[in-house]
């Protein structure tokens, strides 16, 4: 019924595994079904794209706050537009820039090392998370984030098809 389901009344382009025959033989399964897929990707890291009103940031800087918005988030990193004109420049270290996260404060430090101007969402620039300035709390708090965000984003795609 379920593949019915996929297959002829969502149109959905995919393939089944069936799980039932143990933890260790459904691994091995899965690892067969990626490896004849090619599935070597070179992302190491889960990402998920932002709204204005999901995440937001703020941090000093040399001419008073940085404020702007996140457009997409990992734990590694952020690419984000900054606000009022103020656009740090490559190699910029921000020192207490503090996430909010649909309503959770993260405080790390981060690097600018790159960017795009004039792009839909004004001068978007590429933030590297310092590594030494995010501890285990602070990952499990942008992780929960890129989970809710992803979920959000699946469930509103099941929605609209």
């Amino acid at each position: 019924e379920k593949r019915e389901a996929y297959l002829m009344n969502l149109g959905v382009d995919c393939g089944f595994i069936t799980l039932k025959q143990g933890t260790k033989q459904a691994a091995e399964t899965l690892v067969n079904m990626l490896e004849a897929n090619e599935a070597r990707g070179r992302r190491r890291f889960v990402r998920a794209f932002c709204t204005s009103e999901l995440a937001d940031f703020n941090c000093p800087g040399e001419n008073g706050i940085l404020r702007g918005t996140i457009s997409d988030i990992s734990v590694a990193g952020m690419s984000a537009s900054f606000q009022d004109g103020t656009i740090p420049k490559p190699g910029t270290r921000l020192k207490n820039l503090q996430l909010s996260l649909k309503g959770v404060l993260v405080i790390l430090n981060g690097i600018v090392i790159g960017g795009h101007d004039d792009t839909s969402a004004g001068s978007l620039r590429v933030v590297m998370f310092e590594p030494v300035s995010l501890s285990d709390d602070k990952r499990g708090k942008i992780r929960v984030f890129i989970r809710r965000a992803l979920q959000t984003l699946f469930n509103a795609e099941l929605a609209g098809s």
